[in-house]
């Protein structure tokens, strides 16, 4: 189906419009002129169809948000060249020539700002740009070449006035070219390029700090974003505003034809005038600058439940980062060295058990005791470990000095109580935190799935590179004891929020989570509807037992026959009858047929039903395929002696389109397929159902595996004398450098994926990346010096950039709901596998001698990158993509192929089918699947994911993974027994992950994050005040306290957030919004790569304290932002956030369809069954065991004895996403 604008009435386009214009207007042939009234929000909804944006408006804002970022990056390199500086120039800077250096720009931003207004208004915002670019590109030559600090003030002088020019004239250029409801947003755009240019000059500066002459490099870089935006002036168009003034009809409507794609030229002409009419007679109206400025657009995105979905996720995204779990992960040999551990070996194996124990228990129980209590249960816990690690710190060195080293002398009873509370951090920070963030997914609509998720990812990477820019400095400035105490802050915060603001969303439907948002933050709410739908199921169990007795009710179900209602309340079968209304003729079965013993039990299978009334019970209509009325058979009506009890109407959410019509739906039956026509050479080798799928998540976990493993690889060779020797003793800038630089080209390439993804499918993306990892690790492995490993490190950033946003979009596609959760922890099982495969890798080979001994590690990766690109064959295509486009037959197979268990009908394969074929078909009827699109649409699910990702970072696991030799150094671990450290916590950190595999899909998402979150917080801070004692006993407790972190982080923050995005968004930008959600990942890993090597070194223990932070600030967003999606199939995930979602399948067109029934002619119990079987595949096991009732002898009697079990059980109730009739 495809979206068409409605023909548009002349009076709604001329309503703005002074009348003397419309008046001499000529007839539009274009538009038809109705004699109905428009209402002003007809306008407005007009308006934003023809405005929607095109790619187009959105390259002229990044072209002119070039010239926006000049500030940021001017602002960012300043740092690093005041280091480096003076010693070129021949003498030190005084303290008076540093604050000249840094003012001069100041003041001349202000000059330059106060007087850019008046060439605007003369000369064309526009020419202005210009003008901005080509001072920068000039201060920037100056300071280049500058020989004294004269000509450097005076150069910043110049730059000043270019960035104060830009800051004046940018935002005012894209608020009068973009549209009213995309201005804001676009403003916004800039903002972003000024923090982006900051985070790129830090990087340049800290690359160039060691080298002579450096800072000449970092400050010419400056120049050439001013050079590409200067040269993209002849693109960029003028203000329309500016145009209108100057009278320039015709430029304006070539402007708008630019910009807004869809729309026609008539509008654009229109459009024009109206614009040239109000800036020159009139106030600017509703389409101009002044009526929506951009706190108004901020003041509109955070209200109502996008705010609350968008704080939830944000939230918990951020507390994952701030409860310190990445400075464990990052730093936890200075953590180590600094507490003088003597027995590694022992204390590391404790920490990895407790990782392990906690990833188990968070697997089995996250779905029983819901996300909302994992994360209160645990955060508390985590601060509580944070707080006792404080403490442990102050006693554990005598007058408490900022930085603990070896050296000093320690109380070992302190040392040892704080690697006990590190332990117990980790251990709790598996249970929850560690997990609940990556299910964010689960919030957002099918429309802002993916924009929401990249926003989410974002919060996590940028809450990282904080917690690793300050580590050490804040160490230095409060002491190990006050960092770690920092750290307990921040958790207890987030378990104060969590408590208050996170509603637990186990066992409700996409639907009704939606709804629990509207007016609350859902907590009430949320335990509202679960108790209503537990007296529902309850309600529909019963009427189940109404029957006469089992194997009569089986009859009933494979014979076809329908059911007459006795005055008693039970259904015997009855003849069949012809159907006059609809000219069916129905032939005649009996009901007491014996059931083929080798029928497989079809739910879908007709029933032979006679037409209802028109006057029926139910409120909804009987011809939309939602309307799944459970009521009274016509002739049981006739009849008022043999009516049965009153059944009150079932359906299947609250917020279904009923008033969708039935014909909208129809031509979308499944293909006929035949198992041997599957192309998989896996399928045709007899590999199918469940055995398929578990290949396929296995195999396709290798491209997180070579994540892992690369981030594991490096932790292990930066410690290597061969390593340390060939490269010059690197400092702890290139050290960071080369560690983080991974994160920016995995950055380029998330955002790139998506869109790739969409167009070239989901497994092709994933051998690109493959190939690019292996690429990138080839050149690392022959690497001749820093530079050539540099590069070889950030082309393996782009194969890991691919990998890490198509994997999980892939395993979320090809996972059946009931077992998504767990197969998406089976694959990031595979992530840290290959963290500790390179660990103990890095431990073998540096028994070898020179430069073999760290060359061999960084071999593996191509061989494993091959592997995975050449074994790629054996992997079916997503059947999501092939549907979307339109490749039916081949969806078909691949459902058919994992879906199949025997099954002659392939029920299973069918329903999904259905589903996703609807999807589609909605997804196209709302037309643009552009970012902006997204960002409109599925916003808060885009800042859910994108906070679960930033939270992932920010909690402190990166800490460990890439700097976990130096961690274990820094508490007194030396050397090769360092790398043992590393090796057996990472041991138990993948055996952390094993219980989350049980856990998800039972216990939910949200309790994994919330107890994983207190874990996470609890061990940080331990750790934190641990180091800062600085006892004999400092080592041992930091070990426990980083293995207990990282079995919290592995079974809870570690594995969720991957899987939520993924499963939140819709099928029209899952690829964008993981493609966010995985760039916002990486923007906090390598921000916190970057730091903390110099953050340990500052602020030393409290770099655990801030983590822990992070740790309780995620718990709170997740307990007050985050709902489950545990069950929950992908096309019913909009349902939760208030979307439109695909009907349940009833009738796919064609009249011999035996399959599925019309709502006119089908039974109400199979309607039942359909309903609880679309909803979650599991219940199909319960009409299968009723089935196995009728069979005779000792297996019946097992039956029957399970089946009662079952009953009394919340199985079936739990998983009927079934509310009564509002």
């Amino acid at each position: 189906m495809v979206f068409r604008e409605p023909p548009i009435a002349m009076d709604t386009l001329t309503s703005h419009v002074p009348e003397d214009t419309v008046r001499d207007r000529p007839p539009s042939p274009t538009f038809v002129t109705t004699e109905l009234g428009v209402s002003p929000k007809s306008v407005a909804l007009m308006r934003s169809g023809m405005e929607r944006a095109g790619w187009t408006l959105w390259m002229l804002t990044v072209c002119a948000g070039l010239s926006g970022s000049l500030f940021g990056y001017d602002t960012g390199y300043i740092s690093s060249v005041l280091v480096s500086v003076g010693s070129d120039l021949g003498h030190p800077l005084t303290d008076w020539q540093k604050e000249m250096a840094t003012s001069s720009t100041s003041l001349g931003a202000l000059i330059g700002a106060l007087f850019a207004g008046f060439p605007s208004d003369w000369f064309g915002r526009k020419v202005v740009i210009a003008i901005a670019n080509t001072v920068f590109i000039v201060g920037a030559i100056v300071q280049a070449a500058a020989h004294n600090i004269g000509t450097l003030i005076a150069g910043r002088f110049i730059v000043g006035i270019g960035v104060g020019v830009a800051s004046m004239i940018v935002p005012m250029w894209i608020g009068e070219l973009a549209p009213t409801h995309l201005r804001g947003r676009l403003v916004t755009l800039n903002v972003a390029f000024l923090t982006l240019g900051q985070v790129i000059a830090n990087g340049v500066g800290a690359g160039f700090v060691d080298v002579h002459g450096g800072w000449r490099y970092t400050v010419a870089g400056g120049a050439i974003p001013a050079i590409v935006s200067l040269i993209s002036m002849s693109w960029l168009p003028e203000s329309p505003r500016f145009d209108g003034r100057k009278g320039r009809v015709d430029k304006v409507t070539r402007t708008f034809q630019r910009i807004f794609p869809n729309a026609s030229e008539e509008y654009c002409r229109m459009r024009a005038e109206e614009v040239c009419r109000s800036v020159q007679e009139g106030p600017v109206d509703g389409n101009g600058v002044q009526q929506h400025s951009l706190r108004t657009r901020v003041r509109l995105l955070l209200t109502g439940p996008n705010v609350r979905a968008l704080t939830i996720a944000a939230g918990l995204q951020a507390l994952q980062q701030l409860s310190g779990f990445n400075t464990l992960m990052y730093y936890s040999a200075t953590i180590f060295e600094s507490v003088g551990l003597k027995s590694p070996v022992a204390v590391s194996m404790v920490v990895s058990v407790t990782n392990f124990l906690g990833t188990l228990i968070a697997f089995w129980f996250i779905d029983i005791v819901g996300r909302r209590r994992a994360i209160i249960y645990t955060v508390p816990v985590m601060s509580a470990a944070l707080v006792f690690s404080s403490i442990c710190f102050y006693y554990m060195v005598p007058g408490t000095p900022s930085k603990i080293t070896p050296d000093m002398p320690i109380n070992h009873v302190w040392a040892d109580l704080l690697i006990v509370s590190f332990i117990i951090y980790v251990l709790f920070y598996a249970l929850g935190l560690g997990n609940v963030p990556w299910q964010q997914g689960e919030l957002f609509s099918i429309e802002t799935r993916a924009i929401a998720t990249s926003i989410a990812t974002a919060t996590n990477w940028g809450c990282n590179l904080l917690i690793n820019a300050t580590y050490l400095s804040l160490s230095n400035a409060i002491t190990p004891s006050g960092a770690f105490g920092f750290y307990a802050g921040l958790c207890a915060l987030g378990a104060v929020l969590s408590i208050f603001g996170f509603p637990d969303t186990r066992q409700l439907s996409l639907e009704e989570v939606h709804h629990i948002f509207r007016h609350s933050w859902g907590i009430r709410e949320a335990d509202r509807l679960r108790a209503e739908k537990a007296e529902i199921a309850e309600r529909a169990r019963a009427r189940d037992l109404d029957a006469d007795d089992t194997q009569s009710a089986l009859a009933l179900f494979t014979s076809g026959a329908p059911r007459r209602w006795q005055s008693d309340g039970h259904a015997t079968p009855r003849p069949a009858e012809t159907n006059k209304d609809d000219d069916m003729h129905i032939e005649t079965r009996s009901a007491l047929e014996t059931p083929d013993p080798k029928m497989r039990v079809d739910p879908l299978e007709s029933w032979n039903d006679a037409p209802r009334a028109s006057t029926s019970t139910t409120h909804m209509s009987g011809s939309t395929p939602a309307a799944l009325p459970l009521q009274v058979p016509p002739s049981a009506q006739e009849a008022p002696a043999t009516s049965p009890p009153p059944v009150e109407p079932l359906r299947r959410s609250v917020s279904l389109p009923y008033g969708v019509s039935r014909a909208s739906f129809q031509g979308i039956r499944p293909p006929p397929v035949e198992l041997d026509a599957s192309t998989n050479p896996l399928s045709r080798a007899g590999i199918r159902g469940s055995a398929l799928m578990l290949f396929v998540t296995c195999f396709a976990s290798l491209g997180v595996f070579l994540f892992g493993y690369d981030q594991g690889v490096m932790s292990g060779i930066l410690t290597h004398p061969a390593f340390l020797t060939y490269f010059a003793h690197p400092t702890a800038s290139q050290v960071g450098t080369m560690v983080a630089i991974l994160e920016i080209g995995a950055l380029i390439t998330s955002l790139l994926s998506g869109v790739l993804a969409d167009r070239y499918g989901r497994k092709q993306v994933l051998v690109w990346g493959a190939l690019v990892f292996s690429l990138g690790g080839t050149i690392q492995t022959f690497a001749r010096g820093y530079m050539s490993m540099v590069v070889g490190r950030i082309i393996s950033g782009f194969g890991v950039g691919f990998l890490s946003m198509i994997v999980p979009t892939y395993q979320s596609e090809v996972s059946p709901a009931e077992n998504r959760g767990k197969l998406a922890c089976i694959e990031f099982t595979g992530n840290i596998v290959g963290y500790m495969g390179s660990v103990w890798f890095d431990y073998l080979c540096s028994f070898l001698r020179g430069n073999a001994a760290w060359r061999a590690p960084l071999l593996v990766q191509p061989v494993i990158g091959l592997t995975l690109a050449f074994g790629s064959v054996l992997l079916p295509e997503s059947p999501r993509w092939l549907l979307d486009q339109d490749r039916s037959e081949q969806a078909m197979l691949v459902l058919t192929d994992l879906h199949n268990s025997g099954d002659p009908r392939n029920v299973r394969a069918k329903l999904e089918y259905w589903e996703i074929r609807q999807s589609v078909l909605q997804m196209r009827e709302e037309g643009d699947r552009s970012y902006g699109a997204m960002w409109r649409r599925l916003r808060k699910r885009t800042l859910i994911g994108m906070s679960s990702q930033m939270f992932a970072q920010l909690n402190g696991i990166n800490v460990i993974s890439y700097y976990a030799p130096l961690v274990f150094e820094s508490a007194g671990w030396i050397g090769r027994n360092a790398l043992l450290m590393t090796g057996i916590n990472a041991i138990i950190y993948v055996l952390s992950t094993v219980p989350t595999w049980f856990l998800v899909d039972s216990w939910g998402r949200r309790p994994i994050l919330l107890s994983g979150a207190l874990l996470c917080a609890l061990m940080l801070g331990l750790c934190g005040m641990f180091l800062r004692a600085a006892k004999p006993y400092t080592p041992q407790a930091v070990v426990v306290c980083v293995v207990l972190f990282n079995a919290a982080f592995g079974y809870s923050w570690g594995p969720i957030p991957w899987a939520w995005t993924p499963e939140i968004m819709p099928l029209a930008f899952r690829a964008k919004g993981a493609s966010l959600s995985a760039a916002t990942n990486w923007i906090f890993n390598w921000i916190v790569g970057q730091l903390t090597p110099v953050l340990q070194e500052t602020i030393e223990w409290r770099l655990y304290i801030l983590h822990a932070f992070f740790c309780l600030c995620s718990f709170v967003v997740v307990y007050y932002c985050y709902p489950e999606t545990q069950g929950v199939p992908l096309e019913e995930m909009d349902a939760i956030f208030g979307d439109a979602v695909a009907p349940v399948p009833q009738h796919l067109g064609g009249e011999d369809d035996d399959e599925f029934a019309s709502p006119a002619t089908s039974d109400p119990e199979v309607h039942r069954v359909r309903r609880s079987i679309s909803t979650h595949p599991r219940f199909l096991a319960s009409v299968e065991r009723e089935h196995s009732l009728d069979t005779p002898g000792m297996p019946r009697l097992v039956t029957q004895l399970w089946d009662t079990v079952a009953r009394r059980s919340s199985d079936r109730g739990q998983y009927e996403p079934l509310t009564e009739q509002s």
